[in-house]
């Protein structure tokens, strides 16, 4: 595949990319995400022991904000199988939420945790759903491995997770590899012209090369 310098006009954040593969429809991408047919991302997949280990370090990070005690609301962005949200309900966090635009996903993970089933989840894609989230709905919101697939035309919704986030945000990406449903971002760039302050950087997340964890606080407006 060969890789051309990313021009186009119509992205507000193009300057935090450095290559982008070809132009590819939302539609596309959607479709794919619904029911992957290529063996690559099979929802079971995400439950491999390594999967596991990047849930507890989420764990971690999202304790060390605020702790189970303090019952925030919580809102992942591409949940899957349910792995962090479940990782999360081990660990005594009760007011979860999730966006998932694959229904078998959903499905295999109230299958697979029926425990999952008080956990508050929307099917459909994070363009559509996030508009009917009111501002400051959630005191953490947070991403791993999704914003990334975002193509350029879904862009507006970076402005709107910053508005639905009360507290905290945290994006754990891809922010290197191109490919034609990869589209790296440096989201420090992407956050803090929405009102986010980036606290926290960890690169090299679990042992992911090309990942890095970024942790945002919401700047309060006088």
């Amino acid at each position: 595949m060969t890789h051309h310098p990313y021009t186009d006009p119509r992205s507000i954040y193009s300057k935090t990319y450095k290559r982008t593969p070809h132009k590819i429809l939302k539609e596309t991408l959607q479709e794919y995400w619904k029911n992957p047919g290529d063996g690559l991302n099979d929802p079971f997949q995400y439950l491999f022991p390594d999967g596991w280990l990047r849930s507890i370090r989420l764990y971690d990070v999202i304790r060390d904000l605020i702790p189970p005690g303090e019952a925030p609301s919580i809102l992942e962005l591409g949940t899957n199988i349910g792995r962090n949200l479940m990782m999360l309900m081990f660990g005594n966090y009760e007011k979860l939420h999730g966006i998932e635009l694959s229904e078998i996903a959903v499905q295999n993970m109230l299958d697979w945790f029926p425990k999952s089933r008080t956990i508050k989840i929307q099917i459909g894609a994070v363009e559509d759903l996030l508009y009917d989230i009111v501002q400051d709905e959630f005191d953490i919101v947070f991403t791993m491995a999704v914003l990334e697939h975002l193509p350029i035309e879904s862009e507006h919704v970076f402005k709107q997770i910053a508005n639905i986030t009360k507290q905290y945000l945290i994006t754990i990406e891809d922010e290197k590899c191109t490919s034609w449903r990869h589209f790296p971002r440096a989201y420090d760039k992407v956050f803090k012209p929405l009102g986010l302050k980036q606290i926290k950087v960890i690169k090299r997340f679990t042992g992911l090369r090309t990942f890095v964890c970024r942790v945002f606080k919401k700047e309060i407006k006088e």
